[in-house]
């Protein structure tokens, strides 16, 4: 799944395990907005409705992950590759950096809504 590619950037294909070089890029910045709105608002709502903080933690967790998923698909649609001859991209590292910025992002909206609604 293709996150954020920028222009000239190196992918190795899955399949024939080529590098594949970025030619076209869509910009789209307004992610990190669709991100935050699609966890807050449906989690705010169904809290206020509710008032089960863990469903709507689940509730929120999900819009958060389907937005993520149009996101990507959006962007993986919409960026043309050709062969190239560049380094490998390092997937581990990749995977890492991945894995920490998902959990900064949960941390960081779990504290959010500790804090909203612990008055």
């Amino acid at each position: 799944m293709i996150l954020k590619v920028k222009k000239n950037h190196v992918v190795e294909c899955l399949l024939c395990g080529r590098a594949l070089v970025s030619q076209k890029t869509k910009s789209f910045t307004l992610r990190y907005i669709i991100g935050f709105l699609s966890f807050a608002l449906p989690q705010q709502i169904e809290f206020y409705l509710h008032e089960d903080f863990g469903m709507a933690f689940l509730i929120g967790f999900l819009h958060a992950l389907t937005a993520f998923g149009l996101v990507s698909l959006y962007l993986y649609a919409n960026t043309k590759f050709i062969l190239g001859r560049h380094p490998v991209f390092d997937y581990q590292k990749f995977i890492f950096l991945a894995a920490l910025t998902l959990f900064v992002l949960l941390v960081a909206a779990f504290l959010e809504i500790f804090v909203s609604f612990s008055r």
